[in-house]
């Protein structure tokens, strides 16, 4: 399974998408062509499915406070692996679709 992430700008940066892997209660890891320092506190938004009746699509979507505790350059010099920790998080609600 795997989620849909996005980073929030941040000095100056655009934000940054990415799909998780490795989720676990704790916190996620992903990939992002973005390099960040290993101890920065980021924002980001998690985009989970959720369970809705009679829909096909449904979103559950956190906004979280995360710490990179890992950063390791991956898949050639483009592209970076971040294990997140999650600090902190709150529900922003559910999106449908049709």
């Amino acid at each position: 399974m795997s989620w849909r992430v996005e980073f929030s700008g941040h000095l100056g940066q655009n934000s940054m998408e990415s799909t998780t892997s490795n989720i676990s209660p704790g916190g996620f890891y992903c990939f992002s062509r973005l390099p960040h320092a290993l101890g920065e506190r980021l924002d980001c938004m998690l985009s989970i499915p959720a369970y809705a009746p009679g829909r096909p699509i449904a979103v559950l979507c956190l906004h979280a406070q995360v710490e990179l505790v890992r950063v390791e350059s991956t898949l050639g010099k483009d592209w970076f692996g971040k294990a997140c920790r999650i600090l902190g998080y709150h529900v922003l609600g559910r999106r449908l679709g049709s």
